[in-house]
């Protein structure tokens, strides 16, 4: 083991041992002696503690000695041939190139006591066999002086190289110490608090802050009134006194306010603590680390706000939230908790238990064990009593465990209504979730002549390496890294190698499970004093969520911009403060002609250039009220509102078109201002044109229905003057001079006064259907009171036939009144009519509702759903086949003569029914009946 430091300066090379003793002692042991010379000093290195040992602690004696053995042989082979100056020299290469002649020693982990100690049990275990070499005191002094000329030659040498050996860890520190600090997530530094003086600060203040190292010290003492928010300063002050006091090591924390070069106030956390003090021990300067909590301070009000909303809405869900110590079993709760199970404040979980159902205690109580045996989140339903009714409670918390202390967050539910439909629903999704932003860097060093290669942990994690143990090469490395990205790594170190120049770039690893990650990489290579690279140190961080997010953010944004400029619809936002748009589709140019480019440039003020002038004031003022509503109440759901517009822009070649305009908050400034409008604009010219078009008709077709039913009413009024005359002189012919006449006149009169009478009832009935389409006071009404009012004016006809009429339970309505009295009664009249000779009538009438798959009739009126009402009897029935001519103004199945009518009646039930935006329609079965049904939308 000794050879194992043996060292020599520089200027060893010209200085030779011309030793005349030593070389034969030295043979002597080496041909004579040796295990017992290996064993021995094995035996005095352990009463000395030499440090280097704790790195061979796993072995044993025999081990040992085994590894040390050839080191023994090579230092007393070298003396007998009276070579040490050149052992010396070999020895001062291999310690200084960090190749140790035993495995697993790093030069740095030689320290100065085992230069000195190793030294000390060499020389020691010579003495101990110089008497076996000679007995003569002048040889014996000889020797020892040889002895101790090396020992003091080679502990010089070896005191020179580990000086230099610290310098070059010094460096490396240093280096790895500032890369380290400019690579935080904080502002470091050194303050002079005696002075009121930067001394130090690393990149990211002036990344915060806007101010480099030089500005700060520049500032002087006038740095901390320029900077601190003058509320700040006072206790800030006070803060840097209590460092007078403060220990070594105690960290003392603040918060305060910064001002950066935009004249912004910043909020900062800083945790420091004394880094100098004077001759006194006063303290002098600090080194601290400062936090950004800017967020944190702005959004603290707006916490206290959404624990005030959460409590609301925990009372608005029948919700509560609990917290219980594992340990004490105590259980603390929210407000809300006492209302859902009357348990005050403050109680233990046994005196809970009570009012659990006796049939799920079992349950809750192995849910609650599993929770605290292995985590799982606990999660359970039960009943519970409360002032004697009987709940369903569900629960969920989660184990969390600080400071020693374990205890048991959740909240619990009160879902009787809703039990039926929650215990069909998922349950596992965890009821809060918590955002962590970790950054998963880890740093390496590359020593470029060793082919070593040194990771933090956190990179064996990333590169998922088990064994932390595993001696990592730069093949290893490269090994590890995605195929088709090794040869761009590869020209990056290279270049970086050959350059001196840092690289930075981002590639995927390939781990040996398959999986494949994406990784941030930096390197910056480290030259020794001769200017030649000698390790390149860097870092590595595993970004493989953002890259794969930013990938599908990108495939979105495409998507969506594909998307808008194939719809045939204008898209567009802007900025309602500046006018200016921050985004058009290509329809402006596919439906109005003009060029993106051209509105984007004149923003807002080009859609005022091509607006109809009929259409400026319109939706100037839709526009400004709809943003005064929108800026007067932030949706707490953000659901924001939507305005619509129609107005008329004018295409590039002079012609207008019509648009409809949907438009909507996109975002809204700090103060919850609208500040961006998004507008999706349809093209309706063919639309509005055909509405016109429509529009025009109507006009007409109201115009000419007046005309008719004007037409009707005077006609009819015309043709009954002379009818009431006809009828009246033939019922004064039938009174005066009926019994004067003989048979043949009297049949001419009874002829006279029943067709007088009937062309009466055909007028009454033709003026009727005239003015159908005319009544729209349409109102919802009981059917069953228009059934009765039907059935009271034909209780003559109905005792008359001894008819039964049955009938549902009707339902409301929207109606026209009249019309629907007087469709009953035809269609009651109609089957009292068509009754079967010494059949007793039965009428009934039912109804039922439909859904519009089952209206396949496209002239009915579109509806969400359908009320059906049918009218069916047991009379002489019908063909099916005139199921449709019945229906047709004076068309008749039967003459006259066999049954009375005029063949108008069932003409004026399809008229209503067609009013009403339904249909009606008659099925039939000869001498078995016939049953007519009407549909309405309900």
């Amino acid at each position: 083991m000794t050879n194992t430091i043996e060292q020599t300066a520089p200027e060893m090379k010209s200085t030779q041992f011309d030793f005349i003793h030593f070389p034969g002692f030295a043979g002597f042991i080496l041909e004579n002696h040796l295990p017992d010379y290996v064993r021995e000093q094995l035996i005095v290195a352990r009463q000395m503690n030499v440090p280097l040992l704790k790195f061979f602690s796993h072995l044993t004696d025999e081990q040992l000695i085994e590894v040390g053995t050839p080191g023994h042989i090579e230092f007393l082979t070298y003396a007998k041939d009276n070579r040490l100056d050149e052992l010396l020299n070999v020895s001062l290469e291999r310690w200084k190139n960090d190749q140790l002649a035993i495995q697993n020693i790093a030069k740095t982990d030689v320290a100065a006591e085992d230069i000195t100690l190793l030294t000390y049990v060499r020389k020691r275990c010579l003495l101990k066999f110089l008497p076996l070499y000679t007995t003569d005191p002048y040889e014996i002094i000889e020797v020892i002086k040889e002895t101790e000329a090396y020992d003091t030659i080679s502990v010089t040498a070896s005191a020179n190289v580990y000086i230099d050996i610290l310098k070059e860890q010094i460096q490396e520190h240093t280096h790895f110490i500032e890369t380290i600090t400019n690579t935080t997530p904080g502002l470091n530094y050194v303050y002079n608090i005696a002075e009121g003086k930067m001394i130090y600060a690393n990149r990211n203040y002036e990344d915060y802050l806007g101010y480099a190292l030089a500005d700060l010290k520049t500032m002087g003492p006038e740095m901390f009134r320029n900077l601190v928010h003058p509320d700040d300063l006072v206790h800030s002050a006070s803060v840097f006194r209590r460092f007078e006091n403060a220990g070594n090591g105690q960290v003392i924390s603040w918060e305060q306010r910064l001002k950066n070069h935009k004249d912004e106030y910043k909020w900062l956390r800083h945790h420091a603590s004394v880094f100098k003090r004077d001759a006194s021990g006063q303290a002098i300067e600090i080194v601290g680390i400062a936090l950004d909590i800017d967020l944190e301070k702005r959004t603290a009000e707006e916490l206290i706000k959404s624990e005030e909303s959460l409590l609301e809405s925990q009372i608005l869900a029948d919700m509560a939230s609990y917290e219980m110590d594992v340990a004490t079993q105590l259980i603390t709760v929210s407000p809300n908790f006492y209302n859902i199970t009357r348990q005050q404040p403050g109680f233990a979980r046994s005196k809970y238990l009570e009012n659990v159902h006796p049939g799920d205690r079992a349950k809750v109580n192995e849910s609650l064990r599993k929770t605290l045996e292995n985590g799982a989140p606990y999660e359970t339903e039960y009943r519970y009593t409360v002032d004697g009714k009987e709940k369903i409670i569900w629960s969920r918390g989660r184990l969390y465990e600080e400071n020693g202390k374990r205890t048991i967050r959740g909240t619990l539910m009160d879902v009787t209504e809703r039990y039926h439909i929650i215990q069909k629903l998922q349950r596992s999704e965890e009821l809060y979730k918590q955002a962590q932003a970790l950054s998963h860097i880890g740093n390496w060093s590359w020593f470029i002549a060793t082919n070593r290669i040194t990771w933090s942990d956190e990179l064996y994690n990333i590169f998922g390496i088990k064994n932390r143990e595993e001696n990592i090469t730069y093949d290893r490395y490269i090994s590890l890294i995605h195929p088709d990205d090794k040869s761009k790594l590869i020209d990056a170190i290279e270049h970086s190698l050959k350059t001196h120049q840092p690289y930075d770039l981002t590639h995927r690893i390939l781990l040996d499970n398959g999986q494949i990650k994406v990784i941030h990489s930096k390197g910056e290579v480290l030259l020794s004093p001769e200017g030649q690279p000698f390790k390149i140190a860097g870092t590595g961080q595993d970004v493989t969520e953002k890259h794969y997010t930013e990938e599908r953010l990108r495939e979105n944004q495409e998507f969506i911009r594909k998307v808008a400029d194939t719809t045939p619809s204008l898209i567009a936002s802007y900025n309602i403060k500046t006018g200016e748009y921050t985004y058009l589709n290509k329809a402006f140019t596919k439906i109005l002609g003009y060029e993106v480019e051209e509105v984007m440039e004149k923003g807002m003020g080009f859609v005022m250039e091509i607006i109809h002038p009929d259409d400026v004031e319109m939706v100037m003022e839709k526009n400004a009220a709809a943003l005064a509503e929108a800026n007067a109440q932030v949706p707490e759901d953000g659901n924001e509102l939507t305005a619509e517009f129609k107005y008329r822009l004018r295409h590039k070649n002079g012609k207008y078109h019509w648009f409809h305009t949907y438009g909507t908050i996109f975002d809204r400034d700090a103060e919850g201002k609208v500040e961006h409008i998004l507008n999706v604009s349809v093209d309706i010219t063919d639309q509005e044109e055909a509405e016109q078009t429509l529009y025009r008709k109507n006009i007409l077709l109201q115009q000419s229905n007046a005309s008719l039913e004007e037409f009707a009413y005077v006609a009819s009024h015309d043709l009954k003057e002379p009818l009431r005359k006809i009828a009246t002189f033939g019922d004064r012919l039938m009174s005066t001079q009926y019994e004067n006449l003989d048979d043949s006149g009297k049949a001419f009169i009874d002829k006279i006064i029943d067709s007088s009478r009937r062309m009466q009832t055909m007028i009454n009935d033709l003026l009727n259907i005239s003015i159908i389409s005319g009544n729209k006071s349409f109102s919802p009404t009981n059917l069953r009171e228009i059934l009765d009012d039907a059935l009271a004016a034909l209780e003559f006809k109905i005792e008359e036939k001894g008819a039964v009429i049955k009938s549902d339970n009707l339902p409301v309505a929207n109606i026209v009144v009249s019309q629907f009295r007087h469709l009953f009664q035809n269609l009651i009249s109609n089957s009292l009519k068509f009754s079967r000779a010494g059949v007793t009538p039965e009428i009934t009438v039912s109804c039922q509702y439909l859904t519009p798959q089952e209206v396949e009739d496209p002239t009915v009126t579109k509806a969400a759903r359908y009320l059906s009402i049918s009218v069916a009897d047991n009379g002489i029935g019908f063909d099916n086949q005139y199921a449709n001519k019945i229906f047709t103004i004076f068309q008749r199945l039967h003459s006259k003569t066999d049954y009375e009518g005029n063949g108008i009646g069932l003409a004026i039930c399809r008229k209503i029914a067609e009013n009403h935006g339904g249909t009606i329609f008659a099925t039939g079965v000869l001498n078995q009946g016939s049953t007519f049904t009407v549909i309405i939308p309900a």
